[in-house]
């Protein structure tokens, strides 16, 4: 049986598509959402646990890793995002390293990323992103954009700002998402073209502030939870994407949408939270945000299929074959 422990919003998305996925090849698959409940469950011989990784908490991961290390069970580490930093394996002040049997990563710069920060090489597998592989496969028709534009102005463009979690460490990274709704509204302002503007929050982003921010000011819808629009909906409906860092910028990026990711005043902590996939679609100056907002034609090219397609099959692959590897050397 497979667990997947899923300490983050990001994580579960991807468990939700591991298991239909899993589904196909009559396997099953339990979500794990918090340490305890990892805590309490008494794993059989053949399981085998996917773990994602928590927000900025590496001696919550060592506590994970040491917790699965003791129960004997084969575990894995499943990266959703290049923000995940190789300190959750590698407590560099002590110089001690906490190993799953394997880490799972994004792509070829992440791989070397970890390599490079001290995370042994044959720790190290990449097997792409099965959440961008599900925003791949499952485009929306004409017909779904159709329904889901119509609740916006009509005749206008529409252009969606997604937020990250920046908050009280603008100091660390050099902006934040306040900062960010300002070079955007001022971008659009400048920008000769009609656009909608749909700004929509993180669930860690707290929401007073932005709600502040934009009173007053027209054409611009703020959404604060999933409930009426998930993020691919709008994803889907928006004619361009804008954001800080987050992942939704490379689901756009499979998408083909024009894209870009504002990191104005960016500190070297701050640039770090990007990748090589949102540093070739920066935008440097509030001049950069309204030169997109005005081109006719987005030039810069989409993101590799690599590192999406076929994802949940390599994930699938790469647990077998580990732990077939694992239980041979345990006998």
């Amino acid at each position: 049986m497979f667990f997947f422990f899923c300490p983050t919003h990001g994580t579960k998305s991807i468990a939700h598509c591991f298991s239909k996925f899993l589904h196909t090849k009559k396997e099953i698959l339990q979500i794990v959402e918090n340490f305890d409940e990892l805590s309490n469950i008494q794993f059989q011989k053949d399981d085998i646990v996917l773990c994602g990784i928590p927000v900025n908490d590496y001696e919550k991961n060592y506590k994970t890793i040491e917790l699965l290390n003791r129960k004997g069970v084969s575990f894995f580490f499943l990266l959703d995002h290049w923000h995940n930093s190789y300190k959750n394996f590698y407590d560099d002040i002590i110089g001690k390293k906490y190993f799953p049997k394997k880490i799972f990563c994004i792509d070829d710069h992440m791989k070397k990323s970890f390599i490079d920060s001290g995370i042994d090489d044959e720790k190290i597998e990449i097997v792409g992103h099965p959440a961008l592989e599900k925003t791949f496969s499952d485009k929306y028709s004409e017909n779904q954009i159709k329904t889901l534009r119509s609740k916006f102005p009509d005749k206008k463009q529409i252009a969606c700002l997604f937020l990250d979690p920046v908050g009280k460490r603008k100091e660390t990274v050099g902006y934040n998402e306040l900062d960010v709704i300002f070079y955007c509204v001022e971008g659009l302002r400048r920008a000769t073209d009609d656009f909608t503007l749909i700004i929509k929050c993180h669930p860690r982003n707290e929401v007073g502030p932005i709600r502040d921010a934009i009173k007053g000011k027209e054409n611009i819808f703020l959404i604060e939870n999933n409930l009426d629009f998930s993020p691919l909906d709008l994803l889907n409906l928006s004619d361009k994407v804008l954001g800080m860092t987050s992942i939704m910028l490379i689901h756009s990026l499979v998408l083909k949408k024009p894209t870009r990711s504002i990191q104005i005043n960016a500190t070297p902590a701050g640039k770090l939270r990007s990748n090589p996939h949102l540093d070739k679609v920066l935008c440097k100056s509030i001049d950069d945000i309204e030169v997109f907002f005005n081109a006719k034609l987005d030039k810069i090219s989409p993101i590799s299929s690599c590192i999406f397609e076929g994802s949940c099959a390599r994930i699938y692959k790469a647990l077998r074959k580990n732990d077939f590897i694992y239980n041979q050397n345990k006998k």
